[in-house]
This record gives C-alpha cells, structure tokens and sequence, in this order.
C-alpha cells in the first residue's frame, strides 16, 4: 500500500501493477491491516477498507482531531486524538470509549502487543496503556476501556516513536 498525498494505492507485490486506487484527504503513515481490512485515517476521519478491492467498508469522524493513524488494541481500533485515545469497533467503526489525557498525544501510538500500548503526553510523560481490569470504572455510554500508567514523568527532548527491539522499547532522550 502507497500513502499519496490524496490517495491510497494498493499494488500488486510481484508485478507492481496497481490492484486499486482510493482518493482521500491526506492520510497519516501508520496503516494497520487486520482481519482482511486496512484501517487508515486523516486528521478528521477514520475509515475502514477491504484489502482485496479497496472498497470502503466504513467510515467516521471523531468528535476531536486524529494526530495519527490507528493501532490494534484489546480486539478494537485504538486512534490518538488530540488530548484523548478514542477506541473504536473494528467491524462498524462505532466510538466505544475513551481514555483522557491533561495534555496532547505528541504522536502515533506504539503497540508493543495487542494488550499494551505506549503514548507520549505532551513532551515529557510516556505512558503505558493497558486493559482496563474493570470496565464499571466507566459510564454506561463509555465504558473505561483501558488504563493509564505514566513509567517517565519528565523526560527531556524524547524521540518519538520509539523502536520496538524484541521485547525492548528503547527511547532516545535527556532524562532530568
């Protein structure tokens, strides 16, 4: 799949010949392709598209501005947005909960397995981000989907994202 400035571009992998082609606002790097569909989103929309075709299955527009594209988490999309990660159903795109934050996600989401993710917080807090072992901590609209954990509260200058060596998420930064 090939990101162009204003379209997705599906290419045969043996012969480069285009399989399809779909025109969208500008979409963010980080694609995800699960269960058969590619999830992809723009600063305003997250969209759902079948891998074979390209035909889109789905799509909505969160409540707050996307700042990168979706990761797999707990069997749901999880989307960063301006001050919150949204999560969302992989099979209708339907906004299931949210897991707030008191500053902006500084960038994409990392996903170290499917039951933990990492997240930059303003410029100095990385988090991780696990299930929620209780999900009645939340409304009976939004339900707390996950948890939050700060692992370093004033970091300096951090390099985001971060690499994934085995087990390992190494992270360059001044540490004060």
């Amino acid at each position: 799949i090939a990101v162009a400035k204003s379209k997705l571009i599906a290419l045969d992998a043996s012969s480069g010949k285009t399989k399809w082609m779909v025109k969208t606002p500008r979409i963010f790097d980080e694609l995800l392709a699960h269960d058969g569909n590619l999830f992809a989103a723009t600063k305003r929309e997250l969209l759902a598209l079948r891998l074979n075709d390209g035909h889109v299955v789905w799509r909505t527009s969160p409540r707050s501005k996307i700042v990168a594209g979706p990761v797999y988490f707990n069997g749901l999309l999880a989307v960063p947005q301006d001050t919150e990660i949204g999560f969302f159903d992989t099979n209708s795109g339907r906004r299931l909960g949210e897991l707030k934050f008191d500053d902006e996600i500084s960038g994409p989401l990392v996903s170290s397995d499917p039951q933990r993710l990492w997240v930059l917080v303003g410029s100095k807090r990385l988090a991780a981000i696990e299930p929620a072992p209780d999900h009645s901590q939340g409304s009976e609209t939004t339900p707390a989907i996950a948890k939050s954990k700060f692992w370093i509260q004033n970091a300096m200058a951090v390099q985001w994202p971060p690499k994934l060596v085995g087990n390992s998420l190494l992270i360059a930064a001044e540490h004060s």
